[in-house]
């Protein structure tokens, strides 16, 4: 039986980024990166696939090191959540959604797609770089030992959001995607992010992953089989607390307020709750080492691959912003002179922020004899 991958919303939406054909290889091909819509692709792609082998390989050594496979557990599920995850957005025929839901955005072409041309590699090298860069710096700071459990989820959810966020206002403009602006879920946005897709991706998704995988960490430390075990809860245990993440906008809908602007409030419920109580919990943290009360954990000590992944992803997600910013400000409604979606500048600069203010938060008074000085001005130097 023939699979239906090609529909109307597709051709609409492939029309905004030059055409894409929707019966391409079933399982991967691949494209030459110099002949891609333009230079930022390749780039983002090299700096999220490298950044994943890193992450793997420094869970590895971790492992080895101090017998914590929590971390390895949080790279896996990255990549087994968004197995699960991502043909339900890129297929919603297939799983009857097609009316409620309907296809919310569609990639470009990049050098190596998946999955009949629709999932990029980088993105399948997304969610484990993101998920396990958040996980280490919260799990630096003792955290994860020291407070409540759901705490820690929400200061990895934290900074898994300023993080991500950064680089997601900018790539439709740069065409590395297109957002669908007539599906039920397209209203409202942040620039053109809708806010759900924010609330599920960048909130809920990262807290989730966490959530669980502290919940499992007995079980990961039994051997491979007890990663394999605490993974499999995880890819699967995500969707629950993704869908419970509605709540905030269901309930006044429910009440009789109009979707848009319940959607509105829950989002900005959540997004206001996370930096709250993560910020607040970072910062504890900080003033505790720096009074000398508390420590970080021991076993980072020393460690900087989270401080080092986020620096160099911070200079990349500048190097992408700044040769944009012209079209940014010409541009008509949201849409730029090539066609590109804009998203919210400010949104992106409040999150850069955001990610030196983690850094500091995790990383100030843990790099001995590094002080909170020597990070904050490292941090800075993103900017300059």
């Amino acid at each position: 039986m023939a699979v239906d991958t090609c529909t109307q919303e597709f051709e609409h939406l492939a029309r905004a980024v030059g055409g894409l054909r929707c019966n391409a290889n079933p399982f991967v091909e691949f494209h030459d990166p110099f002949t891609l819509d333009n230079w930022t692709m390749p780039l983002i792609e090299l700096t999220l696939v490298v950044g994943a082998v890193a992450c793997l390989v420094h869970a590895l050594r971790w492992r080895k090191a101090h017998g914590d496979a929590a971390p390895l557990v949080i790279w896996f599920s990255g990549i087994f959540c968004l197995l699960l995850i991502e043909p339900v957005a890129y297929f919603p025929q297939w799983w009857g959604l097609e009316d409620s839901m309907g296809l919310t955005f569609l990639h470009n072409q990049f050098s190596v797609q998946f999955l009949y041309g629709r999932l990029p590699l980088y993105i399948v090298a997304m969610y484990p770089a993101y998920g396990y860069v958040s996980y280490m710096l919260v799990q630096r700071t003792g955290i994860f030992e020291r407070r409540h459990v759901l705490v820690g989820a929400t200061c990895a959810a934290l900074a898994f959001h300023v993080t991500y966020m950064f680089i997601d206002m900018i790539g439709p403009q740069w065409h590395w995607w297109v957002w669908a602006t007539d599906v039920p879920s397209a209203k409202p946005a942040i620039g053109s992010s809708p806010y759900l897709n924010v609330q599920a991706f960048s909130i809920a998704l990262p807290f989730a992953m966490t959530l669980l995988a502290q919940l499992t960490k007995r079980w990961s430390s039994r051997g491979n089989s007890g990663v394999v075990a605490s993974v499999a809860v995880i890819a699967v245990g995500v969707w629950p607390i993704i869908f419970f993440s509605d709540v905030p906008w269901i309930v006044p809908d429910l009440l009789g307020m109009s979707t848009v602007d319940a959607r509105r409030i829950g989002t900005w419920a959540l997004i206001v709750a996370v930096a709250t109580i993560g910020g607040r919990a970072l910062f504890r943290a900080w003033n505790q080492r720096a009074i000398g009360s508390a420590g970080a954990d021991p076993a980072s000590q020393g460690d900087s691959f989270a401080l080092r992944a986020v620096m160099i992803y911070l200079v990349v997600g500048l190097i992408i912003w700044v040769p944009a910013l012209p079209d940014y400000f010409d541009a008509v409604a949201g849409i730029a002179p090539d066609g590109g979606q804009t998203g919210s500048l400010t949104y992106a600069i409040i999150m850069l922020v955001g990610s030196i203010a983690v850094l500091v938060g995790c990383y100030a008074h843990t790099l001995s004899p590094v002080g909170a000085a020597d990070v904050t001005a490292t941090a800075a130097a993103a900017t300059d």
